[in-house]
């Protein structure tokens, strides 16, 4: 999930440098690097979109001296951007009020049949637009811009959310019975206001508590998640559980704890899994682990896991 200025952010970290961009996005009003020579823009430059202040001449003849291509359509509502590898599909307008004050959101898939849809969408309104050429701009430089600003509200601070993309592998042992009733009132208040958001049984969220200099309290973001390796006190006894979404970081002085969605998880008991694991390129596991693991090491956990449910049922 990318929030906050999210066209900028595309630009800087997700979308390569190299290669087309092909770019839907309403409305355009504001200059900035997501466009280059030889990219393409399809937008909403309809005389009463110009007139109206929703996409303006200036910014539009800021790419076409850049050497994008640039369409016209009228009514055109939707905003998204790819490549031949990356697809992202969001909320946002190319404007500073996008940028800096509404609360937008997208998100990133390279899965090739969603990029294959988007191309043959893109082909599809590309052939109802209407090219922007020089001539057009002249034209829509000499209409009248009727002041279409909107009241200065308050930004929502969710906007600026940085969702996590990280997977923890983390052993876990209970906690001792002290520490847990000194924090149980604090745990209760933050699983009823996790359930209430997330609209999930508080008995179906989980947590984990971390103390000391763990990178993990520094790094771990919500939507994170989470592989966990649990033990008994005695650690002769472990499962691993697959991986699980990161609901809420909650930091305190002397610890932080991570709050998880626990609902349904499959599980392996430890030993069987490090027997299958052997049989793959992953680095081993240990019930004490803490560490980041990648998506490809994801792929081969989860298929152990779905080996051994499979097996389970059967």
């Amino acid at each position: 999930m990318i929030t906050g200025d999210v066209w900028k952010k595309v630009n800087d970290d997700y979308l390569p440098h190299k290669g087309v961009r092909k770019a839907v996005i309403a409305y355009v009003s504001k200059k900035s690097k997501l466009l280059r020579k030889g990219d393409f823009l399809i937008c909403d430059a309809s005389l009463q979109s110009i007139k109206y202040g929703k996409t303006a001449a200036a910014a539009l003849e800021y790419y076409f001296k850049k050497g994008v291509k640039i369409f016209s359509l009228e009514n055109l509502h939707s905003k998204f951007i790819f490549t031949d590898s990356q697809l992202v599909i969001g909320s946002a307008n190319l404007s500073d009020n996008s940028a800096k004050k509404l609360t937008e959101s997208a998100v990133l898939i390279t899965k090739k049949d969603e990029l294959s849809n988007a191309q043959a969408f893109f082909y599809n309104l590309i052939k109802e637009a209407i090219e922007v050429d020089r001539d057009y701009l002249n034209k829509i430089f000499e209409i009248e811009v009727v002041s279409n600003q909107t009241k200065e509200g308050k930004s929502s601070k969710a906007r600026e959310i940085e969702f996590g993309k990280s997977i923890w592998v983390v052993g876990v042992t209970p906690l001792s019975d002290r520490i847990y009733y000194n924090e149980l009132d604090e745990i209760e208040e933050a699983k009823h206001r996790i359930s209430e958001i997330h609209d999930i049984d508080e008995d179906d969220i989980s947590f984990i508590r971390f103390t000391g200099k763990k990178k993990i309290r520094e790094q771990s973001k919500i939507g994170d998640l989470v592989i966990e390796i649990s033990s008994n006190k005695k650690k002769n006894k472990s499962v691993l559980r697959e991986a699980s979404p990161i609901l809420e970081v909650e930091q305190q002085s002397n610890c932080t704890r991570i709050y998880i969605d626990s609902r349904e998880l499959r599980e392996v008991s430890f030993s069987k899994f490090t027997s299958e694991l052997e049989k793959t390129p992953v680095r081993k596991f240990s019930k004490s682990s803490l560490r980041l693991i990648t998506e490809d090491e994801l792929f081969y956990v989860n298929e152990i896991l779905t080996k051994n449910t499979a097996a389970n049922k059967a």
